[in-house]
């Protein structure tokens, strides 16, 4: 029994249709030391890619705010090198506490399991893996909720004296109308007064 090296699985794994953003992600990890100085490197870190954007955290907002006056300098330098094209890079500080493993392990994991279920699924013959209701049931019950929780609002609610449409019970004992007909009624009430134009 041999074992392969981290480098080939790796490797195997991104081969496989779904991991083309991991293969991307990758590949711009080798390039970015080699586009960036020593030091920026250093107080850097890229996250993800999304829609061909480049996601970098940095270690302070002021660096952050350096690096995205140099953005098309080095949006070109890793163009050059990368087998894919970004369009932009985006630079925070807010992800620098986070990990790159704990940004992209949820990613992993679910293209793991995705792929485990197409097996399995293909395994089982006639059976699907995972009953789950089609996209019109779960559609019809999200608006059975709703049209439940609007009828429980509104059996407390009251009409406006105003304009008969149905008004929460505090808006009422606060002002008698509801908030509409009170913003019309205080319009014309403190409205400024107006001078003819003198001929």
């Amino acid at each position: 029994m041999h074992f392969d090296s981290l480098e080939n699985i790796l490797n195997q794994l991104e081969q496989q249709p779904g991991w083309e953003k991991f293969r991307d992600y990758r590949q711009l990890l080798k390039c970015w030391d080699n586009t960036v100085n020593q030091n920026t490197a250093k107080y850097t870190r890229p996250l993800y890619i999304n829609r061909q954007v480049l996601w970098v955290a940095t270690s302070s907002a002021a660096r952050a705010q350096e690096l995205s006056f140099q953005r098309y300098t080095l949006l070109k330098r890793l163009n050059k090198q990368l087998p894919f094209t970004l369009k932009d890079i985006r630079f925070s500080a807010s992800g620098w506490h986070v990990s790159t493993y704990e940004t992209h392990h949820s990613e992993i994991m679910f293209r793991a399991n995705q792929q485990k279920s197409e097996q399995k699924s293909q395994s089982i013959s006639g059976k699907r893996a995972i009953d789950r209701p089609s996209a019109s049931t779960r559609a019809k019950i999200a608006a059975q909720r709703w049209l439940d929780k609007l009828n429980q609002n509104s059996s407390s609610w009251l009409s406006c004296p105003g304009c008969n449409a149905p008004t929460s019970t505090q808006e009422i004992k606060r002002w008698n109308l509801c908030y509409l007909c009170v913003s019309q009624k205080w319009s014309q009430e403190y409205r400024p007064p107006t001078f003819p134009e003198s001929e």
